[in-house]
């Protein structure tokens, strides 16, 4: 979901503690491990963040959605009963 409240405001996180490049080396490989819960170090913000209202973008089949990652975005739940691959 993307989180549209703040799109023109900052928002205080761990990003600064973050390297991309070490996580796709180290981390990234074991993404299929992590069914129920990911315990991987990844960027949270700091302090409560409002998340509604959020917007879900449903592609069809075979679609792919690019967005900066400096967006507010989170996970939601797949309550499709189909896989996301």
């Amino acid at each position: 979901a993307f989180h549209s409240l703040y799109w023109d405001a900052p928002v205080a996180n761990e990003s600064r503690e973050f390297n991309y490049y070490e996580y796709v080396q180290t981390a990234r490989k074991d993404a299929a491990k992590y069914i129920k819960q990911d315990t991987r170090k990844q960027p949270h913000p700091i302090g409560q963040v409002e998340l509604n209202p959020q917007i879900r973008v449903i592609t069809k089949e075979g679609g792919m959605l690019l967005f900066s990652a400096a967006h507010l975005h989170s996970s939601v739940p797949n309550t499709s009963g189909y896989t996301r691959f």
